[in-house]
């Protein structure tokens, strides 16, 4: 309670009236409890008592995570997309499969399409004129007119062979289309064949990833003075992380170009061909994603266990080396 005094008294009051002397007394016993229950609920100096939180375990973090999702309609749509995604990839089937008769004209189709007259020849020539070529080619050649003048009748002979590879390829593919377009884009072949597209630009990004790790390591990465092999390790793992990243993004910029092209060839309509490219990129997509949750997860879930490892040996080591003494209000050290 805070006591005011008007302004007529104060000069009434001096230091012998009882007035002051109450008030004074009042204050005293106030100050006093705060202080005292300060006492009671703050931990004093002379118990030397540090206080210590350790980092939540995996469980903790699971169950709020779960929480958080079961909270959050995004992530719940996103989590059905990439699921969807992924049965798409690895489980589903062609949602029109084709007849005997269908298969039986679509590979007759294929055999006329390998037996086009002039398809063997042409690819043989193109071949050796362009072998021929990069035998004669060199870095010097400019700096010999004789040398020039060959490197330039070859060129010719590469750019007449390939105008007639060309014109016989033109003819195969179009014999082609018109088996694709027996079958369907929607049947098990052109999902078969999207399926194989992406697996196979997916090893040739991971071996990027590899490739690109080892050369970083062979000659950028080395352990530095004051770093421990942990540090040295996680670093490695990032750098890898990064290769894959990278990698998958190639991945899926490679097999966007495929896959469009495979949708052409296949000579679907505009719906049905926007609907098998977004859902074949979907797919695509979920298993990059995969990959990427996978890698990253590992690489900071068990960064996170070490450090909690490292915390809660450090809480262990102050507990242990902590002095408890019994101290309370009012009590005051006795020596004998």
């Amino acid at each position: 309670r805070i006591v005011k005094l008007k302004p007529n008294h104060s000069r009434a009051l001096d230091e012998n009236s009882k007035p002051l002397r109450e008030v004074t007394r009042v204050l005293a016993l106030v100050d006093c409890t705060v202080f005292r229950g300060a006492a009671l609920k703050a931990p004093t100096m002379n118990n030397r008592e540090i206080q210590t939180v350790g980092l939540p375990g995996p469980g903790e973090i699971a169950v709020s995570a779960g929480k958080a999702f079961a909270k959050s309609p995004k992530a719940q749509s996103f989590a059905a997309l990439w699921i969807f995604g992924l049965f798409c990839a690895l489980y589903a089937a062609a949602p029109y499969p084709t007849t005997q008769e269908q298969r039986a004209e679509f590979e007759s189709i294929l055999a006329e399409s390998e037996s086009v007259p002039g398809y063997d020849a042409a690819l043989d020539n193109m071949l050796n004129a362009r072998e021929e070529l990069y035998r004669n080619k060199g870095w010097f050649t400019w700096m010999s007119s004789e040398a020039s003048a060959r490197v330039s009748v070859l060129q010719a002979k590469l750019d007449k062979a390939e105008l007639a590879f060309a014109e016989v390829d033109a003819k195969r593919e179009k014999i082609r289309q018109q088996a694709y377009g027996v079958v369907g884009l929607w049947s098990e072949f052109g999902v078969s064949e999207a399926r194989h597209l992406f697996w196979d630009c997916l090893e040739k990004g991971k071996g990027f990833a590899k490739r690109a790790t080892f050369w970083d390591m062979l000659f950028g990465m080395t352990m530095g003075r004051d770093e421990n092999i942990g540090a040295f390790l996680f670093r490695v793992a990032i750098n890898f992380a990064i290769n894959v990243t990278i990698g998958l993004i190639g991945v899926i910029v490679a097999f966007v170009y495929y896959l469009w092209g495979l949708v052409v060839a296949y000579q679907a309509s505009a719906l049905s061909g926007l609907a098998f490219f977004a859902v074949a990129l979907l797919a695509g997509l979920s298993v990059a994603a995969l990959y990427i949750f996978v890698i990253y997860g590992t690489i900071i879930g068990g960064g996170y266990l070490v450090v909690r490892a490292a915390v809660n040996a450090q809480i262990e080591n102050q507990r242990a080396g902590r002095q408890p003494q019994q101290v309370g209000y009012g009590r005051r050290p006795h020596y004998d």
